[in-house]
């Protein structure tokens, strides 16, 4: 959430102010997915995912690795990460409620490689 560029109302980019680089998109769509898991829930993350595979008209192949990698990153941190979500006013969020996202997700990605 902290990455997005808005303009009139709409988004017009995403950036990643600390460490951009050239790389493979699944790992910023993973950590996209992530940030969606933890602010809005799994189902947001997944319409994330498809609008991104529609817009890019590729398909993302083995996304679930790049998920699944960032995800237990995500469930080691979250407590941490969750101060920089509460100063973007999303004070909501539970840390509770948090881990069992992260935990769903995560399991869902080990579903989704084991095929």
């Amino acid at each position: 959430p902290g990455n997005t560029v808005w303009f009139r109302g709409r988004l017009a980019g995403i950036v990643d102010w600390s460490g951009a680089e050239v790389g493979d998109p699944r790992t910023d769509v993973a950590q996209c997915r992530i940030d969606l898991v933890i602010s809005h829930g799994l189902e947001v993350a997944d319409r994330f995912r498809d609008d991104y595979e529609r817009l890019a008209a590729r398909p993302l192949r083995d996304l679930w690795d790049f998920d699944l990698f960032r995800g237990v990153r995500a469930l080691l941190e979250y407590e941490k990460w969750l101060v920089g979500y509460y100063d973007m006013r999303l004070r909501h969020l539970r840390p509770a409620d948090v881990e069992a996202r992260l935990r769903a997700f995560l399991r869902r990605a080990l579903e989704e490689g084991r095929g």
